[in-house]
Parts: C-alpha cells; sequence; structure tokens
C-alpha cells in the first residue's frame, strides 16, 4: 500500500468539522506507518492492511520499539523516543488515520479489531494506572512532619489521624486496605509496643501470618487512639460522628480525604497524595536510609524486587 496509502492520506476528505488540521494528523500518521513497514518487512504495505500488521504494529509500539529500528527511526526525526511505550492515545490517532486511509480508497474492512481494541483498553488501564503512580509523593519524614503539625488541637479527629499516618509509614509502609481491615483483635499488646498480627490472606486458616511491630511513636498515637475514642474491639481506625467513633470501619475514602485535608491545611499540593503515599514514603525513607531492598520487603510485605526499587529510586532524584 505505500504509495497508495499514502496518497490516500494526502488526499483524505475528514469531516466538515474536522478542518485541514485533521487532514494533516492523519497524513502523517499514514506515512509514520509506512515508514515503519518499510522497516519492519522490507517493503511498503498493502491494502487492504493485514490484521497481523496491525496488530505488530500496534503491540511493538505500545510496548517500546527494539533498539534497531528505533535508531533508525529516531535518525530520521519520525518519533524523538521510539524506544519508549507510546501513549495509548498516540496509537489510537495512528489507527484513526489508517482506517481512514482504507475507507478512502474503498476498502472495507476494518483495521481496528476486536483484539486490537481489547490490546488498546488494557493498556489505557496500565497507562493510566502508572500515570497516577507517577504524581504520587511519597510522604517522607519532612512531609510526614509537616502533617503530623496539623493534628495537634487534641481532637478525636486529630488524635485517630496521627495514629492513621504513623502507623501507616511506621509499621512498613501499610497498604489503606490494611489500615481499614485492622481490628483491635489483630493487636498484640507488648509492654509499651504492639504485634500487629496479620494473615496472610480471608482464606487461610489462621496458620500463615505476617507479623509487623508497632512501636515508638506510632504506638504512642495508637495508644492515645484507642484510649480516647473507647475502642476495645472491632475496627480499629473508623469514621466520626462528632467527638464520637462510629461503630463500623473507616470508609474507603476516609484515609484518602484524610490525606487531602491534612495536605491542604499543612500549605501542600493535596494533588500530590493519596493512601499510597504513606507506603512509598516509608520505602523511600528506608532506602535513603541505606536499608537494603530485601530487608524493606520484609517489612513491606512486597513480593517482588522491581516493585521496590522503583519507589525505591526516588530518594535518588529528590
Amino acid at each position: 500500500m505505500g504509495e497508495a496509502l499514502v496518497r490516500a492520506g494526502g488526499g483524505l476528505e475528514p469531516p466538515p468539522a474536522a478542518a485541514d488540521a485533521s487532514e494533516a494528523v492523519y497524513a502523517r500518521g499514514v506515512r509514520y506507518f509506512t515508514r515503519w513497514h518499510e522497516i519492519m518487512f522490507g517493503c511498503a504495505p498493502v491494502l487492504p492492511l493485514a490484521t497481523q500488521v496491525v496488530h505488530a504494529f500496534v503491540r511493538d509500539h505500545l510496548a517500546g520499539l527494539e533498539p534497531d529500528i528505533a535508531d533508525i527511526l529516531r535518525a530520521e526525526k519520525a518519533r524523538k523516543s521510539p524506544e519508549k511505550p507510546s501513549a495509548v492515545a498516540t496509537v489510537r490517532t495512528w489507527l484513526t488515520s489508517l482506517s481512514v486511509a482504507q475507507a478512502s480508497a474503498g476498502y472495507t474492512e476494518k483495521v481496528v479489531t476486536e483484539p486490537i481494541k481489547l490490546l488498546l483498553r488494557r493498556h489505557a488501564r496500565i497507562q493510566a494506572h502508572w500515570h497516577r503512580r507517577a504524581r504520587t509523593r511519597p510522604v517522607t519524614e519532612d512531609i510526614l512532619g509537616k502533617l503530623l503539625e496539623t493534628c495537634e488541637e487534641g481532637t478525636l479527629a486529630d488524635l485517630r489521624d496521627r495514629a492513621m499516618l504513623l502507623v501507616g509509614i511506621d509499621s512498613g509502609g501499610r497498604r489503606s486496605s490494611d489500615l481499614r481491615d485492622l481490628r483491635v483483635e489483630n493487636l498484640e499488646r507488648r509492654g509499651d509496643d504492639y504485634l500487629w498480627v496479620m494473615p496472610r490472606s480471608k482464606t487461610d486458616a489462621g496458620t500463615a501470618r505476617d507479623i509487623y511491630p508497632i512501636t515508638g511513636r506510632a504506638a504512642d498515637a495508637l495508644g492515645a487512639w484507642l484510649g480516647e475514642s473507647g475502642i476495645t474491639s472491632g475496627p480499629v481506625f473508623r469514621g466520626l460522628r462528632g467527638q464520637r467513633a462510629n461503630k463500623g470501619p473507616m470508609g474507603r475514602s476516609t484515609l484518602y480525604d484524610m490525606l487531602k485535608r491534612r495536605a491542604r491545611i499543612a500549605g501542600l499540593d493535596e494533588s500530590l497524595f493519596s493512601p499510597h503515599s504513606l507506603r512509598y514514603g516509608f520505602i523511600a525513607e528506608a532506602s535513603a536510609r541505606g536499608h537494603s531492598v530485601f530487608d524493606i520487603m520484609r517489612h513491606t510485605g512486597h513480593r517482588t524486587v522491581g516493585m521496590v526499587m522503583h519507589y525505591a529510586n526516588y530518594q535518588i532524584h529528590r
């Protein structure tokens, strides 16, 4: 399809609402696909496009091109960083260019098949997830200090929020679901400290357990919260109604809302913080203090080194 597709791309007739700008975008997409095809297969593409070829184009760009192909495209200034995964939105624009070109040439075959749509949806979720993670900032010790300063009035909310922050970080960077599921029955008092005994799954019979110590300032904050709230059984962290704790566990958004509110009061950009910031903060601080990845994993419960390294690398750049 080389010449035919480029010619079709240069002579597209987009809908009246689209204008010349869309036509130019479509033409660039067609030219880029044609050049990729020539590099990959040593020839120009032929209409109608083979589904396997389109699938390979999508798959390779979502994963990042091989170095030898990326080097050629970079040298020709076709793309700035072809070795990096392409955004799903960019790939969809290229596919739209090919669809318009193929339809304009009189072919009825679909360029974007169901398997390709599924691949795009899956990668869209992955990219959205990592985009949120990329924006999230860890609650490192300096940030934690600012958040704790907003919890000094002694209200029940202050005591709860202080305990959630310190337990969430100092016990090994717990997940928000861990804090929500923590019950008094999971705590064993050891002098001034606590042991958090956590079943590894809902299905085991209690024989496989993870144990995380809660000591020092975190233990003090937890004890102050439990004492003032009068909680002796059931969920440890709960929603509040005035100066009274609710009977049930805190809602799924309670920790999220608390972090946003405390960050806002502290004068921080609240959009940069989420419940995951606590777990992220523990790993970043532990790494900055020289703890090994495997020591960190023992505290956080991570099963893979790569995820811990992703978070630990924050300390290198801050």
